[in-house]
């Protein structure tokens, strides 16, 4: 987003990095729910530490960036904030299926 001023290309890619930054938020709200035999109060522990992690990430987000900022200039700051969106998206390519379909295929194999 640095190095172009075209705003096709910046829309392209905004929304590539707001997909990467977010694309793991249904799946960490939900996969609590899909583990076998957990306790309804297991539950609420899971989802107290995914919204305790969510805050202090979002806190130490931007104070992340202004010490990057600070240090390698705006630039290079922006330029290693945008990197992890795209990672966490990346990631999120590799995890299993645990919902209907994933159900479906294990009833099929057996």
């Amino acid at each position: 987003m640095m190095i172009t001023s075209s705003i096709p290309l910046l829309c392209v890619a905004v929304f590539v990095a707001g997909y990467g930054a977010y694309a793991f938020v249904p799946i960490a709200f939900t996969s609590i729910y899909k583990i076998k035999g957990i306790s309804p109060q297991a539950v609420s522990i899971g989802m107290a530490m995914i919204f305790t992690t969510n805050g202090v990430g979002g806190a130490l987000g931007g104070t992340l960036s202004a010490s990057l900022s600070q240090s390698m200039g705006l630039e290079g700051a922006l330029k290693v904030c945008c990197l992890f969106p795209l990672i966490f998206g990346i990631l999120t390519l590799f995890l299993p299926e645990t919902g209907r379909k994933a159900a479906e295929k294990e009833a099929m194999k057996g």
